[in-house]
């Protein structure tokens, strides 16, 4: 279903953008929901879908969303 992997920036986005969010709470630690929160909206423009995954019209959110649900989260 992807045609290019989220590479480069996308990976540092999504270690470093995690830290705002306790920052902004008050809070000390960075908690995995942190990153949860932001992986949608770090990857999307960087995934690109196969032309058989945009033919079934299954949006880059829904692919993305699959790989998240199926992650094992700490």
């Amino acid at each position: 279903m992807l045609r290019a992997p989220a590479l480069g920036k996308a990976q540092t986005k999504h270690f470093s953008a995690p830290r705002a969010k306790p920052l902004l709470a008050r809070r000390s630690r960075v908690a995995s929901c942190d990153a949860q929160s932001i992986g949608m909206d770090v990857l999307r423009h960087r995934v690109a879908i196969t032309y058989e995954a945009e033919a079934e019209d299954k949006p880059s959110e829904s692919v993305i969303q699959k790989i998240f649900d199926e992650l094992p989260v700490p």
